[in-house]
């Protein structure tokens, strides 16, 4: 099938090369028959030196195209790169963010942690202390006092 397409596009480019041809041929003959042979020749040469500097410009058009296309797709690479580039500063950013965050979250846990544990401390001291001032003032109180007195001899317990 693709030959088959093929095929028929070949034929008439073969065609009109062919016509066009035999159009050149037939227009050099009629000159050089009408106006001589070095005439015929110089307009041949002539319309030869025109396509020849058509075919260079549009040669030297193609090329500028094809720079030019090849700039742009370097520049809009370098575009997708630096758009690329500017959402990883934007992802690690939202990273450092993040872990500040978390690094402060963990800061507040263990000064509360620590904040626990003193309060904690400090009701165990307090509750030592007062142990002991109890036992202290027990111990005051609750004593065996022995008078001797030239009338009485007695023993109390307070």
């Amino acid at each position: 099938m693709y030959s088959e397409r093929n095929s028929g596009k070949s034929c008439t480019v073969v065609i009109i090369v062919v016509a066009v041809l035999a159009f050149v041929c037939i227009g050099v003959w009629w000159m050089e028959s009408r106006f001589g042979p070095i005439f015929a020749m110089a307009v041949v040469g002539s319309l030869l030196g025109a396509i020849l500097v058509v075919v260079g410009n549009m040669l030297g058009l193609a090329n500028s195209r094809s720079t030019l296309d090849a700039a742009a797709r370097f520049n809009e690479a370098m575009a997708q790169t630096e758009r690329h580039r500017q959402l990883t500063y934007r992802e690690q950013a939202r990273g450092d963010v993040a872990l500040q965050k978390a690094h402060a979250q963990l800061t507040v846990l263990d000064a509360k942690r620590i904040n626990g544990l003193a309060q904690q401390r400090a009701r165990l001291l307090i509750d030592l202390e007062r142990q002991r001032l109890e036992q202290s003032q027990v111990l005051q109180k609750a004593h065996w006092t022995v008078e001797d007195s030239d009338n009485e001899q007695f023993q109390t317990w307070e």
